[in-house]
């Protein structure tokens, strides 16, 4: 396999403190794309997901709908199935577990660290503190929902 070689829509960082912000907004208003990688190894995602697939039990299922907003600030393992009906424009089918695994609960699948950096990044986009909403529900209700969309078994 040849490696991908990529223009300058591409931003490799090795923390989320290191985007270019002003170069990478920059490119968004220009090309209304961007891609940001080396903040997460291809090696931890796998880890992360080996170990997910060796706990996962299908008898963790809840449904796609009817949980308090409280059940997925712990972790929290659901299925969807069927159409998003919330959004008159998004009626596409669908068919995934979504793990919930907040960063402040036990780390049962090993991407804490990948989810904070996530939200580092996101912090970092927003303009924000390098810290907000990550490892608590801020004065406003925010609060980072860190979760896997899964299509395993």
């Amino acid at each position: 396999m040849s490696e991908l070689n990529y223009g300058d829509e591409v931003f490799e960082v090795s923390s989320p403190e290191d985007i270019p912000l002003d170069a990478f907004k920059e490119k968004m208003r220009k090309d209304t794309f961007a891609c940001i990688r080396g903040i997460i190894s291809p090696e931890e995602v796998s880890s992360a997901l080996s170990r997910l697939t060796t706990h996962f039990s299908s008898k963790n299922d809840h449904p796609g709908v009817g949980q308090s907003a409280d059940a997925v600030r712990s972790n929290f393992q659901k299925l969807n199935i069927g159409g998003e009906s919330r959004a008159r424009s998004n009626d596409d089918a669908r068919l995934f577990r979504a793990f919930y695994n907040p960063i402040w609960a036990e780390d049962i699948y090993g991407f804490r660290d990948a989810f904070v950096r996530l939200a580092q990044v996101r912090n970092v986009l927003a303009e924000l503190p390098l810290d907000f909403a990550i490892d608590k529900i801020e004065g406003n209700g925010l609060w980072t929902a860190a979760r896997i969309a899964w299509m395993g078994p």
